[in-house]
């Protein structure tokens, strides 16, 4: 009985060990390629030297949401500082991708938390504000595939 056990624990093992070793060789190879990856990308743009912090875009994305969401929406109202970024891509020097989360109350009164959105908020020149295109996930009433669902229109905030 014991023999067998051992005819099972050893190649079982030396198979987790090669594993592991490929893995490892995998994740070397993959920190090295997303090096170079990062290298042609900051050739194509400078990043913008005052990177602005997730708590920034929470900032101008609530604010647009407790000034615009019902005008975007129609009947649809913002749960004021429900925003949550998940992350920030920068596009170009002027552009950024959000991602991230929100609430809002339906016409009826029931609330949906923790709902995705994508926003791109772009960087005006002459410091004339930002301007953000905003969609939200929604699903179909009828099934269970979702799309976004874009803003009405682009609003343009002031600084």
């Amino acid at each position: 009985m014991r023999i067998k056990h051992l005819l099972f624990v050893l190649p079982l093992s030396a198979c987790l060990v090669a594993c592991n070793f490929f893995s490892d060789d995998k994740d070397s190879k993959k920190d090295s390629s997303q090096n170079v990856e990062m290298t042609e990308e900051e050739e194509d743009f400078d990043i913008p030297s005052t990177k602005k912090p997730k708590a920034f875009y929470a900032t101008i994305l609530d604010d647009f949401c407790n000034n615009y969401y019902d005008e975007c929406y129609k009947g649809y109202s913002y749960v004021e500082n429900s925003m949550t970024i998940i992350q920030v891509e920068y596009v170009s020097n002027e552009e950024a991708e959000i991602v991230g989360t929100h609430s809002y109350i339906l016409p009826s009164g029931l609330q949906y938390s923790g709902e995705k959105f994508k926003a791109v908020v772009k960087d005006l020149p002459n410091n004339g504000g930002f301007e953000i295109a905003f969609n939200r996930e929604t699903n179909k009433v009828l099934g269970s595939k979702s799309y976004w669902e874009p803003a009405d229109h682009v609003i343009t905030i002031e600084q």
